[in-house]
């Protein structure tokens, strides 16, 4: 199925047994509330930088994992979709030196044997992330830097809870193989996986349990994937709960 297909056949979905809610490997009861009001919403300026800065650091974890050789290909991609967020940004400080020094750290934590810790690349990527949410936000530099540093420790706690539930809830299935997750190449900050071949994670720092809410956190997924990501073979989309450790997958 191609993206359109997709979003056609989930946004019909209507019946919530249909969805299987997983902790890791083990499959637990739906957690659902019927009697909840919608909640989906944008994310604040805050929580944007936050996950952006998740999505990235997320698959820099992967590409280590796979080795040299897709660590490369990641490289390059990075290297990339963080050329294009600095072009035609004015603001004082120079953005090409910013770039090539997170670039620099990236590049250290993925073909070196160096001691890094999350905080680290959070203080490293994060100039890339405030630009990239700068220009989608309409906002000034000195804005949103301001903006971060007062919301500085919000930020690494954030990354730091979404991180650990990807590896609580995906990373640490007793079956998995790195080799066969696929990241979006075109949009590194979408946090979108895909396992092999056929399915679909759509993380979300949302509290979705409503049908309606669960469907509004993958239309505004698939709507983030790039023209370029390959869907054709997905049969799963499986909704990554952030702040729950827990999947909610819905077999198509």
């Amino acid at each position: 199925m191609n993206r359109l297909e997709l979003l056609e056949k989930t946004q019909q979905l209507t019946d919530e047994t249909k969805i299987r809610f997983y902790l890791g490997d083990k499959e637990i009861s739906n957690r659902f509330d019927r009697n909840s009001s919608h909640q989906y919403k944008p994310g604040d300026t805050v929580t944007t930088i936050s996950f952006a800065l998740y999505s990235y650091i997320a698959n820099a974890i992967i590409l280590k994992a796979q080795g040299e050789e897709k660590a490369k290909e990641g490289y390059l991609a990075f290297d990339q979709e963080w050329e294009s967020i600095i072009s035609q940004c004015n603001i004082k400080i120079n953005p090409k030196i910013q770039k090539d020094e997170a670039l620099h750290f990236l590049h250290s934590f993925l073909f070196s044997k160096n001691d890094i810790t999350l905080v680290d690349l959070i203080e490293k990527i994060s100039f890339i992330c405030l630009i990239k949410t700068m220009k989608e936000r309409n906002l000034s530099y000195r804005k949103i830097s301001h903006l971060y540093h007062k919301k500085k420790d919000v930020i690494i706690n954030q990354v730091t809870l979404y991180s650990r539930s990807l590896y609580h809830s995906f990373l640490n299935r007793k079956d998995l193989d790195s080799q066969k997750i696929d990241m979006d190449k075109d949009n590194l900050s979408n946090g979108i996986l895909l396992y092999d071949h056929s399915e679909l994670f759509i993380p979300t720092w949302q509290n979705a349990f409503h049908i309606e809410d669960y469907k509004s956190v993958i239309k505004h997924g698939l709507s983030n994937c790039s023209s370029t990501f390959p869907l054709t073979d997905v049969n799963r989309i499986s909704v990554l709960y952030m702040i729950k450790d827990i999947t909610a997958t819905y077999e198509i």
